[in-house]
């Protein structure tokens, strides 16, 4: 994985752990945090699936 992947799943991931959070559900962190990157994976996987791998900056 590249930095630059990395702190793209890190992003999303992030992103949707604050969704969670925002939803008000009594839910432990530990779960917050698991479900988060599991939503980061996903949101991953279907990008690559509708618009392939991301393009360089040179392409």
């Amino acid at each position: 994985m590249t930095r630059a992947e990395f702190e793209d799943k890190e992003g999303i991931a992030i992103a949707a752990m604050l969704g969670m959070l925002a939803g008000q559900t009594p839910r432990r962190p530990e779960e917050v945090a698991s479900d988060a990157f599991d939503y980061a994976e996903a949101m991953v996987s279907e990008r690559k699936k509708r618009l392939g791998e991301k393009p360089g900056f040179n392409d």
